[in-house]
């Protein structure tokens, strides 16, 4: 018999911050310039992933996140935590457990003590 086990996937640990800021940044005040023309959000989106396509392709999520209006202060607390890690100063393993800890805290466990009443 052969021994088909599979290294585990490497862990990233460089994750072009930088330029996922930037882009942001960028589609956001794109955004505020169609929105001087265009009210239907879901053409604002289409001419944003048109525009961005090579970007809306790697960070789908995110781009819908950015054109919805949605609160993206988890996602700069996120990337604030990755520059640790690419700088060494964090691990992933710490940056994804303290994360989720976080997201459960605000969007999980008050949902549930709802539902127990």
């Amino acid at each position: 018999m052969s021994n088909n086990k599979q290294n585990p996937p490497e862990l990233k640990s460089s994750f072009d911050i930088e330029m996922i800021l930037k882009t942001v940044e960028e589609i956001k005040k794109e955004i505020n310039l169609i929105k001087l023309t265009k009210n239907d959000s879901l053409e604002i989106e289409l001419e944003i992933i048109n525009k961005f396509s090579k970007f809306y392709e790697s960070h789908p999520f995110l781009v819908k996140k950015v054109c919805k209006g949605d609160d993206l202060t988890m996602l700069y607390e996120m990337l604030n935590k990755l520059q640790d890690v690419e700088k060494g100063d964090e691990t992933l393993t710490n940056v994804e457990t303290n994360l989720g800890t976080k997201l459960a805290d605000k969007y999980l466990y008050p949902n549930l003590k709802k539902k127990d009443l």
